[in-house]
């Protein structure tokens, strides 16, 4: 999986999780990436649980 993070957010992915959050229908990492195919076909799994 590709970690990557907004230059301008403080985050380490050896100890911190992906803060994620639901915009409408999209559930997208707040500051980050959800990596590549693996992240986002996670977060569509998990996005039922988030309503």
């Amino acid at each position: 999986m590709v970690h990557q993070k907004n230059a301008d957010v403080e985050f380490d992915f050896a100890t911190q999780g992906i803060d994620m959050i639901v915009e409408g229908d999209w559930v997208r990492a707040n500051g980050t990436t959800l990596g590549s195919d693996n992240g986002i076909g996670v977060a569509m799994i998990m996005g039922p649980s988030f309503f």
